[in-house]
């Protein structure tokens, strides 16, 4: 994350579209869909009183004539957990950084990140 933030800020910002298309790449790569369910997995073994996630996001992206597809990742692990029989609800979270960007595919791009 703090790699994300020191690159948006050392950028000029005719870059801006093409670093926003790279990291979302990088994102996209990360598969979260699928690494969920091996984390929720791990989650059943234990099965702990409280969890604790650092660096948990919400991507958004607003894509011409389609909508908006979202990825968050809090809402996506637990519906995996919901669906393999543990019950967990949020206690406490934060929203301590956003941001809106156009990427160079003219796809708008939000990001934030509750914690």
């Amino acid at each position: 994350m703090a790699r994300i933030r020191h690159r948006w800020q050392s950028l000029r910002r005719q870059k801006l579209p093409e670093v926003v298309t790279e990291v979302f790449r990088q994102f996209l790569a990360t598969n979260f869909p699928v690494r969920v369910k091996a984390i929720a997995s791990e989650i059943f073994a234990k099965k702990p009183d409280l969890i604790g996630l650092q660096e948990v996001e919400v991507w958004q992206l607003e894509i011409p004539n389609l909508g908006i597809v979202t990825y968050d990742f809090v809402e996506l692990l637990l519906i995996e957990l919901k669906e393999i029989g543990l019950d967990y609800k949020i206690a406490a979270q934060n929203r301590n950084y956003s941001a809106q960007l156009p990427d160079s595919t003219e796809i708008q791009f939000g990001y934030w990140i509750p914690t």
